[in-house]
């Protein structure tokens, strides 16, 4: 099991577990950040 997040050429890689962090929550978080960083997200909702 990884560290949860990897950083290369300047960006972020962030892996949420959605069975732990409900998709909502993952939403609500990046949102308070959206003034200060772009987010693109990704995944399977279901793993």
């Amino acid at each position: 099991m990884g560290s949860g997040f990897e950083v290369k050429d300047g960006k972020l890689r962030i892996r949420i577990n959605p069975q732990v962090y409900p998709l909502e929550r993952v939403y609500a978080t990046a949102y308070v950040f959206l003034d200060r960083f772009y987010f693109i997200l990704d995944g399977d909702r279901d793993k």
